[in-house]
């Protein structure tokens, strides 16, 4: 099973990302941006994926850092703001925008994948990047009709019953 971790300083973000990457079967830690070299360090992931834009560190720094040590390790970045390819380092392997489907997702963590040349088509999705619209990204927060974690917290409640209705960490009312 491939180990996958997740660097983001916005912690709702690595808890949609991480719930995401779970459900398609990965072994997946997460981290912010400040404890990212410790957690490198000790889960030595197979693919690492940053966001681009943190407090502390860019994606494409830490990217840098982890791909002068650890050679093999897949190295994607992602952000909500749409990525010019000339903004890139040549040490990212990919990179998405987000909210991304779990299929679109699972398309660029294929180890056969091979990524094609940007268009300055719009309208047109290459394997890269991907623009998608925020109503699809609903449909990644909740699982089997309930939600897996407060959005407004981002506590974990996979565990609670199905009707409720409030979060019972924050208080907030759920969608």
């Amino acid at each position: 099973m491939k180990k996958i971790l997740v660097v983001n300083d916005c912690r709702l973000e690595r808890r949609i990302m991480k719930d995401l990457l779970i459900q398609m079967n990965y072994s997946v830690e997460s981290s912010n941006d400040i404890s990212s070299i410790e957690a490198i360090e000790r889960f030595r992931p197979d693919i690492l994926i940053a966001n681009q834009t943190m407090d502390y560190i860019q994606g494409t720094d830490l990217i840098r850092l982890v791909k002068d040590k650890y050679t093999d390790t897949r190295c994607y970045l992602s952000s909500c703001s749409q990525l010019q390819q000339s903004a890139l380092d040549n040490d990212v392997d990919g990179y998405f925008q987000t909210p991304i489907s779990p299929e679109d997702l699972d398309l660029i963590l294929r180890e056969d994948y091979i990524p094609t040349q940007t268009t300055n088509n719009p309208a047109s999705k290459s394997p890269t990047t991907f623009r998608l619209d925020k109503e699809s990204s609903k449909k990644e927060i909740r699982t089997k009709n309930r939600l897996s974690f407060c959005p407004f917290c981002g506590e974990h409640i996979l565990d609670q019953p199905e009707t409720i209705v409030f979060c019972p960490f924050c208080g907030s009312k759920l969608p």
